[in-house]
């Protein structure tokens, strides 16, 4: 058995089952094999580790023409060199594949979140006195987070002892594409480690992305872009903060209605004659607007922001703990009270709350505010229409 800790980072590999064969053959060369083996990376889950080494000693160096190391959720070939007479200087070249559900449980066990696919890395750890570095890149075919799905994802990472770094990454999202940074930044054993997500996305498919979701009460029709900051530090989840904005366009040659009433054509006054039903499935709705926002642990608040539909305008801002003790002023335009009726009754049933659309008919304006859960809310205002039934 060979231990080896590092104290300072901390980090350490207890090698079991140690068997090495020295030759000398033109120089020194030889093999060994290890296993029951593990890696602890500081309060990280340790990972078992079995190893195959094939070495050369050439002086005060180890040369490694190849190691093979299994270990949880990853299979690595590299090469390597350890130079006895500077130690611990050592560098390796790494070629590993990845199973990043089994990485999720190492890295971040505590958390609820689910990883899936596959993924390679190729890259080099260099150890030296007084620190260590790992970069490379990676690449996925197709990652998934929860229900997301993220094709081609792929970036560069650097690790040194008080950072972590993902950059230039990037992948396919939904029809369009997503381009992100992650940070770690280590301060020191007494100081919360500080953690940064900054994200965008462009161009995602409303209609793919809300399928995908399995969103109940409706679907979306369109484009959506935008950018969200999130930034916590390990341990205290309970300060995250962050802000974002994301803007949505309507299909080709959709209108969507203004602020200003008038409109499209009324509706029929039911349903029922034509579909059999008042309320047949809403089907993907075109949609388009702004959303500005920014969050903490307890509220987000919404900046003054807009969506449409083709029949309904919608102004609003406030703030939500989380689709919970809202208050949200808005302003409603309709040329349809009847759309309207059904949209806000999908956007209800969105949120976990069953809903059904009212018959009614006219177009009108609504100025009031939402209180309550988004999934029962209380809406309180005065409205102004025309043809009302």
């Amino acid at each position: 058995q060979f231990t080896f800790r590092d104290h300072g980072t901390p980090w350490g590999t207890v090698v079991r089952n140690l068997d090495i064969t020295v030759l000398k053959r033109v120089g020194y060369r030889g093999y060994s094999t290890s296993s029951g083996g593990t890696v602890t990376v500081q309060s990280y889950t340790p990972m078992a580790a079995d190893l195959r080494t094939w070495f050369r000693i050439d002086g005060g160096q180890v040369l490694l023409d190849r190691i093979e190391l299994d270990s949880d959720g990853a299979k690595s070939t590299m090469t390597g060199v350890v130079d006895i007479a500077r130690w611990p200087e050592q560098t390796y070249e790494i070629d590993s594949v990845i199973d990043l559900a089994t990485q999720r449980g190492i890295w971040w066990a505590p958390y609820s979140f689910t990883l899936s696919g596959e993924a390679v890395f190729k890259g080099r750890f260099h150890y030296f006195k007084g620190g260590r570095e790992l970069t490379g890149r990676f690449r996925s075919e197709e990652a998934g987070l929860d229900w997301l799905r993220f094709p081609q994802l792929e970036g560069h990472v650097r690790w040194t002892p008080d950072r972590v770094e993902v950059t230039d990454a990037g992948s396919k999202l939904y029809g369009g594409a997503a381009q992100f940074t992650y940070t770690m930044s280590m301060f020191g054993r007494d100081v919360p480690t500080a953690v940064r997500f900054d994200a965008t996305y462009a161009d995602v498919n409303l209609r793919a992305f809300t399928d995908a979701m399995e969103m109940q009460g409706l679907r979306l029709a369109g484009t959506m872009s935008g950018h969200n900051l999130l930034e916590w530090r390990l341990g205290h989840w309970d300060e995250h903060q962050g802000h974002g904005t994301l803007t949505a366009v309507p299909p080709p040659g959709v209108t969507l209605q203004g602020r200003a009433p008038g409109g499209p054509a009324p509706r029929p006054a039911s349903y029922a004659h034509v579909f059999g039903d008042p309320f047949p499935p809403l089907g993907a709705v075109p949609i388009g607007g702004t959303l500005n926002y920014q969050f903490g642990p307890e509220w987000v608040d919404v900046a003054p922001s807009r969506v449409a539909t083709e029949t309904t305008f919608v102004e609003f801002q406030g703030r939500t703990a989380y689709g919970e003790r809202s208050v949200i002023p808005f302003h409603v335009t309709s040329s349809e009270w009847q759309e309207s009726d059904r949209l806000l009754a999908g956007i209800i049933t969105a949120f976990g709350s069953p809903t059904r659309a009212v018959e009614m008919g006219g177009a009108g304006t609504f100025d009031g505010v939402l209180l309550n859960a988004f999934r029962a809310p209380r809406i309180e205002g005065t409205f102004a229409a025309s043809r009302m039934r």
